[in-house]
């Protein structure tokens, strides 16, 4: 008996621990970097014609991605998503902005909590900010949830939430930019500060 009672706190533990159903898996975004993923990496200035951005999962709650779903939209009519490629297998049953994919292979989580699910080539000739939008996919396999979703492998069956690097949760948003105008912020000396009191 003394012997089984650790087993028995230990899975206990483990299965206090594992995700359920629609819990968080992290956050998606996209990024033009596919080793940073800051907020100026979610911006390109001055973009060239032809470029590649890429969907990146942060503060990854889970050790691999087996699978995800999400739609991708280029705010200006001349933005286009020409072409998106994924690692391992990766396999789209959607289109190229609406992502329903998955791996032969699952696509292991980095020791920073990341991993980049796919690139997009993209060709944008002007000059104009455009917002890129991430929300669900047309497939909505979490009823009611309008953000990004993802599968770890080996629980095909547990679908967890991804709330965008916006900050947004559950509805589209902006994830990334072509061209915005980023306004520096002015540094307030600590007189101006104290004036506030």
């Amino acid at each position: 008996m003394r012997h089984l009672l650790p087993v028995v706190l230990v899975v206990v533990a483990l299965s206090a621990q594992a995700q359920q159903y629609g819990d968080y898996g992290g956050t998606m975004g996209v990024y033009f970097s596919d080793t940073e993923f800051t907020d100026e990496t979610a911006n390109l200035t001055t973009p060239p014609i032809f470029f590649e951005a890429y969907i990146v999962l942060t503060d990854a709650q889970i050790a691999n991605v087996g699978a995800y779903e999400l739609e991708i939209t280029l705010s200006a009519p001349d933005a286009l998503i020409l072409q998106v490629h994924g690692p391992n297998g990766w396999l789209n049953f959607g289109d190229l902005e609406d992502h329903m994919a998955g791996y032969a292979d699952p696509v292991l989580v980095d020791a920073d909590g990341a991993a980049v699910l796919c690139t997009l080539e993209c060709f944008y000739p002007g000059t104009d900010q455009v917002d890129v939008i991430m929300g669900g996919s047309s497939l909505e396999s979490i009823p009611g949830w309008d953000g990004p979703v993802i599968l770890e492998v080996p629980n095909f069956e547990i679908l967890l939430v991804c709330h965008l690097s916006s900050g947004a949760v559950g509805h589209d948003d902006a994830v990334a930019w072509l061209n915005r105008e980023v306004v520096a912020a002015e540094s307030a000396s600590w007189s101006q500060v104290k004036s506030l009191f």
